[in-house]
């Protein structure tokens, strides 16, 4: 009975947090997760995600200027979670795709001296290393990509 009573003190009740709004800017592109009662694949949640451009804010609902120019209407108490666009960087997704691509070739250049019993493991994981990087930073500054900063309720 003392847990009960501590735990309803303690918990906030569910009209409360369903009240708590996203501060989302008007003509800002945002991207949006919403609960659904559909499913897209069998085992997945039944959340899904919306890009588009805010246009409205009107009370209980969101509404969003999609890709296609359809406009997306979504109750304000289904969406779980948001982000707003934070542009695209040529710098940040060179630097990122590099760091990646490095990693990669990395792995991927000491397993093959590995396998052929090669006594520059190190020397050839970190060629491997230097060309991945620098792909990845070609790839990162002809295909950027777009970063999101998560919104707080």
């Amino acid at each position: 009975m003392v847990l009960a009573a501590a735990t309803a003190l303690f918990l906030p009740p569910r009209s409360l947090e369903a009240q708590a709004r996203f501060d989302l800017p008007i003509g800002q592109r945002v991207k949006v997760e919403y609960a659904d009662s559909v499913r897209l694949v069998p085992i997945g949640r039944s959340r899904h995600q919306l890009t588009g451009v805010l246009v409205a804010d009107p009370g209980d609902v969101v509404q969003l200027r999609l890709p296609t120019g359809d406009i997306a209407s979504l109750r304000r108490d289904a969406l779980k979670r948001a982000w707003v666009s934070r542009g695209v960087s040529r710098r940040r997704s060179a630097f990122a795709t590099a760091l990646s691509f490095a990693a990669t070739g990395y792995l991927l250049s000491s397993r093959q001296s590995w396998r052929g019993n090669d006594d520059n493991t190190t020397r050839d994981a970190l060629i491997g290393a230097a060309v991945g990087a620098g792909i990845g930073t070609a790839v990162g500054l002809i295909r950027p990509f777009e970063t999101w900063k998560g919104v707080r309720r």
